[in-house]
């Protein structure tokens, strides 16, 4: 077990494009890292042909801090346009993920851990599927709090946030303005057997 930290660094143009093992263009932590901290960093222009354009995190807890993932790409299959996070818990705040693309769910984050923490955060122009901004599937929770949702695109389902499967998900103080989907549901898809509750939020066409 061990500790990842990425901290003050910009993070451009690394490629993870094996058709069977690519993960994580930038940074692929696998399940024996205890903790992987970005803090004050930027990710652009990285791509994985799997799923994690610029993260693919299997650690114990994921946080991110003050940082920005710009125009990450992963080509299919497991998704997340800029981080694709399977591992327990996942932790955002005070971040920008914009211009993220994925051909799968998750054109920002793909998440399928146990809980999820994403607060004052930007996610504008991501392109995925559906769950635009975020995909969160499996059998977790996720807290999403003061965050801006605008301009992200769903091309094939719905929402600029998808909770699947049975994810249970609180959405509170929200913006979600802009977005579009081919399948209706801009803002917000549930497409599991999940609660998604949703409190004092502004959804704008």
């Amino acid at each position: 077990a061990g500790t990842l930290l990425v901290q003050n660094s910009l993070v451009k143009g690394n490629s993870a494009p094996d058709a069977s093992f690519g993960l994580g263009g930038a940074i692929s932590a696998s399940n024996l890292t205890t903790s992987l901290q970005i803090v004050s960093s930027v990710f652009d222009g990285n791509s994985a042909q799997l799923g994690g354009g610029a993260v693919y995190s299997l650690a114990t807890n994921t946080t991110a801090f003050n940082s920005t993932f710009a125009r990450n790409t992963a080509s299919a299959n497991l998704g997340g346009g800029a981080l694709n996070v399977p591992g327990a818990s996942l932790s955002i705040d005070r971040s920008w993920i914009t211009e993220n693309s994925v051909g799968a769910p998750g054109g920002g984050i793909q998440f399928t851990g146990n809980t999820l923490t994403l607060t004052r955060t930007t996610l504008d122009n991501n392109i995925a599927t559906r769950g635009s901004g975020v995909s969160h599937a499996g059998n977790g929770t996720s807290s999403l709090r003061n965050n801006t949702f605008s301009g992200n695109q769903s091309t094939f389902g719905s929402g600029a946030l998808s909770v699947a499967d049975t994810a249970q998900a609180v959405v509170q103080f929200n913006t979600f303005y802009g977005n579009s989907a081919s399948g209706g549901g801009r803002a917000v898809q549930n497409i599991g057997f999940g609660t998604v509750s949703i409190e004092a939020s502004l959804l704008v066409t």
